[in-house]
């Protein structure tokens, strides 16, 4: 399946995937990202993926306390948030 280019980042069907996943869920930690659609032995190609993600404003990044999530209690984890102007962004993309 060949993937709409865009101004800078090439998307993935992955890509894809992960924005709908993160906009469904509205907050998913970047450790249930790279656990759900990355290889659990490449970490830093998960995190420079959400990374180039997050600078093109697909995704949004915020900082929760772990008390939402399954991490160790007080511990500030990242997440990637789904909100209505990534997917508007998204749209404009793939037009």
């Amino acid at each position: 399946m060949t993937m709409p280019k865009s101004k800078g980042l090439q998307l993935s069907s992955r890509d894809l995937e992960l924005i709908h996943t993160t906009a469904r869920f509205k907050f998913v930690s970047s450790h249930q990202l790279r656990r759900r659609f990355f290889n659990e032995n490449h970490p830093h190609a998960a995190m420079n993926r959400l990374n180039q993600l997050l600078h093109d404003q697909l995704l949004t990044s915020v900082f929760v306390m772990s008390k939402a999530t399954a991490e160790p209690l007080d511990k500030v984890v990242s997440c990637a948030r789904g909100v209505t102007s990534n997917v508007g962004r998204l749209a404009a993309r793939l037009r």
